[in-house]
């Protein structure tokens, strides 16, 4: 395709006389433009309320005709309803940014939903196909992971405790999941097991979890790390550590004075 742009007029004609030309039509000798990539969020932007969404320009090689001139963004409500246009634009190229929600806030946002989105791209001849369907959801990642505390410690474990965050960030806790070192590096990015399984997701009631250790480990200090999952992705705690000890035995008998 050689990209060029052609005005195309026409006339009607009989054995009388020809007609008057129609106005003219431009066409370009291009493509339409393939589908972009889904649009994702920029987290650091977004809140609980706003969604600030990030886009690439799709690939074309038919220039002026088949150049990139606008996009147009469509979302549904959250809800699974039909999807509405929220940005339809034209001479511009650059704009791979929207925003959503906010304040004073165009398409208003409900914390907690999951909206669904999708774009294409527009060249001269028009919009090409839409890009595959993504959900994003309304939230943030959850807020204020306090670091794990110690419970009771024995010969051959160690009960690590939590608590919920200060905020699930809108978006409901999936669960919750520990790393901890060996006692010797201060590392911690070994995931923790329960009864062979590792904890993770699904299990958002969960507030502790009891460590099997080697007896021959006992005066080691292990560090510990708390992961907590929502739909928009896991935060997590300060590491922390622990002396895996316990207290001495009682001696078998009292002091006697040594002459």
């Amino acid at each position: 395709m050689s990209g060029k742009i052609y005005r195309i007029k026409y006339r009607a004609a009989n054995d009388v006389n020809p007609s008057d030309y129609t106005d003219a039509t431009s066409i370009a000798l291009a493509d339409l433009p393939p589908a972009p990539n889904a649009p994702t969020k920029i987290d650091a932007l977004s809140t609980e309320t706003k969604i600030v969404l990030q886009w690439t320009a799709p690939t074309v090689s038919s220039s002026p005709g088949g150049d990139i001139i606008g996009y147009r963004l469509e979302m549904d409500d959250g809800l699974g309803g039909d999807f509405i246009t929220v940005y339809d634009g034209y001479n511009a190229p650059s704009m791979i940014q929207f925003v959503v929600g906010g304040s004073p806030g165009t398409y208003p946002i409900t914390p907690g939903r999951g909206y669904r989105f999708k774009i294409s791209a527009r060249v001269f001849n028009g919009l090409g196909p839409e890009s595959s369907m993504t959900t994003i959801y309304s939230c943030t990642k959850p807020v204020g992971v306090q670091a794990p505390t110690l419970g009771t410690v024995l010969s051959n474990s160690m009960q690590i405790k939590w608590v919920e965050p200060t905020s699930n960030g809108a978006c409901p806790i999936l669960g919750y999941s520990m790393l901890m070192d060996d006692g010797l590096t201060g590392n911690p990015t070994v995931p923790v097991t329960m009864s062979n399984t590792v904890i993770n997701y699904f299990v958002p009631t969960l507030r502790d979890v009891t460590i099997s250790l080697n007896t021959a480990n006992l005066g080691r200090t292990y560090t510990f790390k708390l992961r907590v999952d929502n739909l928009e992705g896991t935060s997590t705690s300060v590491d922390t550590s622990f002396l895996f000890g316990i207290a001495p035995s009682k001696p078998p008998a009292g002091p006697t004075l040594i002459s």
